[in-house]
């Protein structure tokens, strides 16, 4: 039971994290996207975590895939995105 309930945690961390990143794309280069799905992830822990995520966007009709890099730091109260960048082909 205890597994689970961790488990849910990440999840909805996972999730928290990897929606950071097309709305400040968006504010800041002007596009539409919008999250489709997170496709995988990985942590580096540091003085706080890094969450590399893979994860699939609309722009309009079209489905692309991007890197996200957000950065988690949450007993000083920081999470910002420190990379957002387009990834050739498929994922």
């Amino acid at each position: 039971m205890r597994l689970l309930i961790l488990a849910a945690a990440a999840v909805l961390l996972l999730l928290q994290v990897s929606a950071m990143g097309p709305p400040i794309h968006n504010d800041k280069a002007k596009t539409g996207l919008v999250l489709e799905k997170v496709v995988r992830g990985e942590t580096q822990v540091m003085s706080g975590t890094n969450y590399r995520l893979v994860i699939q966007v609309k722009d309009g009709a079209e489905t692309k895939s991007y890197e996200a890099i957000v950065f988690d730091k949450p007993w000083d109260y920081v999470r910002r995105l420190t990379s957002f960048k387009p990834l050739l082909g498929n994922a």
